[in-house]
């Protein structure tokens, strides 16, 4: 593996600073994505059959605990989309696309106890839904909105959404 750096003529191989995290027992699929939420650093397992969100402590990077069960009951996420942790609300926004909704958890629930269910939840059975946003207050977000065109298209624009109307 190599880096490059300032120039395209220094190149150094930085393939023995690299080390692996333990997990213990937790297995991640090549379909992830890493994100941080203060204190911990989370990471959305995509392709998980069985928790979809891990949680590690941010500076020791000690694993704490898989949550957001994957399945099609009511406690459970179907399709987990991209996953956004609102720092001013301590919140978690999780969108579940096979449910066509957008769940939001408490931070302190969802971190640190063994019972959780979503906060609120609202419907994203609109002309459209956000992929990829950044929440900007309690009820909007700012994001790349997804607009199907068809059954197999679609377009893609930055929108703002508001949750409760859509």
């Amino acid at each position: 593996m190599t880096f490059h750096l300032d120039s395209r003529n220094k190149i150094e191989d930085i393939s023995s600073k690299i080390h692996e995290q333990p997990t213990g027992e937790m297995i991640m699929s090549g379909s992830s994505r890493m994100g941080s939420a203060g204190d911990y650093v989370f990471i959305v397992d995509y392709k998980s059959l069985d928790n979809a969100m891990h949680i590690f402590d941010a500076s020791s990077l000690q694993y704490k605990k898989s949550v957001l069960p994957v399945g099609p009951g009511p406690e459970e996420i179907t399709s987990i989309g991209e996953v956004c942790y609102d720092e001013g609300g301590s919140r978690f926004l999780v969108p579940d696309h096979g449910k066509e909704k957008l769940f939001v958890f408490d931070e302190g629930q969802l971190l640190q106890s063994d019972e959780f269910s979503p906060q609120n939840e609202f419907s994203l059975l609109h002309e459209g839904f956000p992929s990829q946003f950044v929440a900007l207050n309690d009820d909007e977000v700012l994001g790349i909105m997804v607009k199907p065109t068809s059954e197999s298209t679609f377009n893609q624009c930055m929108a703002r959404y508001n949750l409760t109307s859509g």
